[in-house]
């Protein structure tokens, strides 16, 4: 009992989920098939859109559609996803803020595009309440591939790409500015993006990215949550890396235990409530030969390196809010990147709350970063460098967001 009311408190807390209801899902639906000729498109080309099929778990909705457009994935191939876009009632029409939700699940059954129409959001349903055109991207792909960030990246930048190009069908505006976010699972994905827009997306002008409870490191997270409550995690994430790297998938015909198998794989068809309830308290890892030792196989760790955070600095001014009792994600490594990054000449504001567990940071943080947001779209908070600050603050009790002085 004492877990079941934590998972459900943590799990409403982070990501606002509410009831259930009835949608095609999407391995079941036409509209999410990778076209043969994937790469004859360019990255962010619009590929296939549509309205909302299924009436959505959200207020205040004007206009919702589906777009199926272009990315590429971890291996630098041509794949395909699909992006929700969500247009409030008199909305603003030149603003978008692009929100990845931390799905966290190797189960297309997970995807926002097919999760909104069963259940809400209470993020989103806030910004929608702002008159925000919210963008959410399918950015784990048709696969589901879970913490494969560079694809979480890449599908997260050609989302945005895909977005201005549907003017006609949208009214979008062209030129319209943008704001990326997201907590946990999004942070990964929002600062993938953040760190290859430069190169990857460099015509895209976005003009700031709010990330908290920040995974820079897949590995370090993986190796900390095992265990514990959030053991979960682990095998949607290995499941979620197998899709993308074929060294991945080995281990589950030369590694994984003949007597785990079956009930490992049960990360293949749920989500993360599921997940987390599944695995709770469990050494994950003893399910594998080797333990814990498979992290730290040759091909396993080129892979983690690969997807580890900060050998990219963003160019776009970022807002970096951390819990310091967080259980899911040890700061230090988030320490570490941030300053990295601010080393090589970024721009961040990092909030440290040394009173937040990684569920409450989720809620305390996101009074500030939506100021933040807003700030970029009205002009402020053009600060240069990095500040970061450490405060001990509750739930209970928020003092006005104080940006950091300009020099």
């Amino acid at each position: 009992m004492k877990i079941n009311i934590l998972l459900t408190f943590t799990l409403s807390a982070l990501l606002g989920i509410t009831a259930a209801g009835g949608a095609v899902v999407p391995h079941d639906d036409s509209f999410y098939d990778v076209p043969q000729d994937v790469d004859k498109y360019s990255p962010g080309q619009v590929l296939l859109t549509r309205i909302v099929p299924h009436s959505l778990k959200l207020d205040n909705i004007d206009s919702a559609y589906q777009i199926k457009y272009r990315t590429t994935n971890s291996l630098d191939k041509a794949t395909a996803t699909v992006t929700t876009l969500l247009i409030p009632t008199n909305a603003r029409l030149d603003k978008i803020i692009s929100y990845q939700v931390a799905e966290d699940s190797a189960w297309i059954g997970c995807a926002p595009s097919y999760t909104l129409q069963t259940s809400g959001d209470d993020t989103i349903q806030s910004l929608l309440d702002r008159g925000y055109v919210v963008n959410v991207p399918d950015y784990q792909g048709i696969d589901s591939a879970f913490t494969a960030a560079i694809l979480s990246g890449k599908a997260t930048l050609d989302s945005l790409r895909a977005v201005q190009r549907t003017q006609n069908l949208t009214g979008i505006a062209h030129d319209a500015k943008m704001v990326m976010t997201g907590y946990s699972g999004g942070s990964l994905a929002t600062g993938w993006a953040a760190e290859l827009q430069p190169t990857y997306a460099p015509e895209l002008k976005i003009l700031g990215a709010a990330v908290g409870g920040f995974i820079v490191n897949v590995s370090a997270v993986a190796l900390n949550v095992n265990k514990g409550l959030e053991a979960g995690f682990v095998p949607a994430g290995l499941y979620g890396l197998a899709v993308e790297y074929p060294a991945i998938a080995k281990l589950e015909i030369t590694n994984l235990k003949n007597d785990r198998v079956q009930y490992f794989r049960q990360a293949l068809d749920q989500c993360v409530t599921n997940d987390l309830l599944s695995f709770a308290f469990q050494d994950v890892f003893s399910y594998w030969e080797g333990g814990e030792g498979i992290m730290y196989l040759p091909e396993v760790q080129k892979i983690m390196q690969s997807i580890t955070m900060g050998s990219h600095t963003p160019q776009i001014p970022m807002f970096v809010y951390q819990g310091l009792k967080d259980e899911v994600i040890p700061y230090h490594y988030v320490d570490e990147t941030i300053n990295d990054y601010c080393v090589d000449g970024a721009t961040i504001e990092y909030w440290r709350n040394p009173d937040t567990s990684h569920t409450e940071e989720a809620s305390v943080g996101w009074n500030y970063a939506i100021q933040w947001l807003e700030g970029r779209f009205q002009g402020r908070n053009h600060t240069t460098g990095c500040h970061t600050k450490t405060n001990v603050q509750t739930t209970l009790s928020l003092p006005p967001y104080q940006p950091a002085p300009t020099p």
